[in-house]
């Protein structure tokens, strides 16, 4: 697979040689999502610089838009080819080109911070009946942790303890009654805008804490931000969470976290996750 990526990058290099690294990088990542969604899927979600599919923040006119769309394009081209063989990849990309972007844009971050934990897991297409609509399934010491991934949308602007909870509650019968359960919060940078999330702890943990009170199904809840910040003269995109576990739930006298306990942000990828930049090298 590297081989046909390089071959792509020979490509660009050959077609902008006059351009930047970091234009070969985007040309690139752009290339890549058009294999995999097509023309018309990259004109209008992709490189549309109007409102109408907001995500990818191709928006001219707003400072800053730019840079943080290149990020999100990079991001999302080198998170699909690295975890080309997770099993159930396809129903979430063909869910994504349907329409679906931000809800399955969170399934795959959370695909990568499990890939680059070194975690085993599967997707799995959500829509059967209650109490198996999921999106994950992960393996742990434990056994098969059956997991959610629910989005706060990028306009909800106001933490709020109580808005979590609902969220939690209203997710709760999506998960099997009879196996251990988790869900992946995702929030909206705009909540920690300089990527520290310590203000917000006592505001998750609060919520998450409320919820697990009541519920023995679920063994871990995972609160996370996808942070685009400078880096090295340029964006860089990683994840940052917070984890809280049951220690009630039914399943063993055991706590089961789904994602390493001592956690640094995930700056740094495993040295076989596949860069774009490192493609053209």
């Amino acid at each position: 697979m590297i081989e046909q990526f390089r071959q792509y990058a020979r490509e660009v290099r050959e077609a902008l040689p006059n351009e930047s690294s970091a234009n070969h990088v985007y040309t690139l990542a752009v290339r890549v999502l058009n294999s995999t969604f097509g023309n018309g899927w990259v004109d209008r979600h992709v490189l549309a610089s109007d409102d109408q599919s907001p995500f990818f923040r191709n928006l001219e006119a707003a400072a800053g838009d730019e840079a943080l769309h290149r990020a999100r394009v990079v991001d999302l081209a080198e998170t699909i080819i690295n975890l080309q063989k997770v099993p159930g990849l396809i129903d979430v990309l063909r869910a994504m080109k349907s329409g679906h972007i931000e809800d399955r844009f969170a399934e795959l971050e959370v695909g990568k911070m499990l890939a680059l934990a070194g975690s085993q897991f599967n997707f799995v297409t959500p829509g059967g009946p209650r109490g198996s609509s999921y999106d994950l399934e992960i393996v742990t010491p434990a056994g098969k942790v059956c997991a959610d991934v629910k989005c706060k949308v990028e306009s909800n602007l106001t933490p709020s303890a109580s808005a979590i909870l609902n969220t939690l509650k209203a997710g709760r019968t999506q998960l099997p009654n009879d196996q251990m359960g988790a869900f992946f919060l995702k929030f909206p940078q705009s909540w920690a805008p300089d990527g520290d999330i310590k203000p917000l702890i006592a505001i998750l943990e609060q919520a998450a804490l409320d919820f697990l009170r009541g519920t023995k199904r679920v063994v871990a809840i995972v609160m996370y931000f996808n942070i685009v910040l400078p880096v090295n003269g340029g964006l860089g995109v990683y994840n940052v969470y917070r984890q809280v576990l049951n220690s009630r739930h039914r399943f063993g006298n055991n706590e089961v976290p789904v994602l390493p306990l001592n956690h640094e942000p995930f700056m740094a990828p495993r040295p076989d996750w596949i860069r774009l930049a490192d493609v053209f090298r």
